[in-house]
């Protein structure tokens, strides 16, 4: 049912002379026990959240639905039909909206407050349903980081072994050339005796022998 109620802008009746005359229009929501609206889908990313999940936050509370409550009064002061009236005359309306319906203003406070209690606790939940959660993924992350470490060092000492098997293939390859420089010296002082040392160059190595060797052939 729908209760239309004609009132000035500065508090008096329909037939008071008042600056303006605006309409509101009151909206009788069913009982309970009758049937309820579909809640509508929440908006993604809309912050904070949509009416229905408070909607669903009090009924798990076991709040049920206010035909003339404080969401309804919500929804009255949100209403274009009270859009750029002033704080009195809103105040004014909301009044007389809610004397027409009979609820008194004590009753519409004490769902305020009912509500408002309600939502803290469930803030207090959804915080410790939080700290609950970054305290397991915390755990998680420290058994991740220890395998990490463990795979860490386990690669570290494959790394330091190629590298020490490195150092030994260079040793090696150094050891070999110095072996080789004698080897060399060797085979260059047996051949310089093969040859005249007063011909030709007078070098101690092989190719200074060679040298000597090609003079003495001429």
């Amino acid at each position: 049912m729908k209760r239309w109620f004609d009132f000035s802008s500065n508090g008096n009746g329909a037939n008071g002379a008042g600056s303006g005359l605006a309409i509101v229009q009151v909206e009788e929501v069913a009982s309970p026990s009758g049937p309820q609206p579909s809640p509508q889908p929440a908006v993604c990313g809309e912050c904070p959240a949509s009416p229905s999940d408070f909607a669903e936050i009090y009924r798990r509370a076991g709040i049920a639905p206010s035909g003339c409550g404080i969401v309804k009064v919500v929804e009255m002061v949100q209403s274009p039909h009270l859009a750029g009236m002033s704080a009195e005359g809103k105040r004014c309306a909301l009044r007389m909206a809610l004397d027409a319906v009979g609820s008194p203003v004590e009753s519409v406070l004490q769902d305020a407050v009912k509500r408002q209690a309600v939502l803290n606790d469930y803030e207090k939940e959804q915080m410790k349903r939080l700290q609950l959660f970054e305290e397991r993924k915390a755990e998680e992350n420290r058994r991740l980081q220890e395998e990490l470490d463990g795979l860490t060092h386990d690669y570290m000492v494959r790394m330091q072994r190629a590298m020490d098997e490195v150092s030994r293939e260079q040793d090696e390859l150094r050891g070999w050339q110095k072996r080789k420089q004698l080897e060399l010296q060797r085979i260059a002082d047996a051949a310089a005796l093969c040859v005249p040392e007063s011909m030709g160059s007078h070098g101690v190595g092989l190719s200074a022998v060679l040298e000597r060797a090609c003079a003495a052939g001429a």
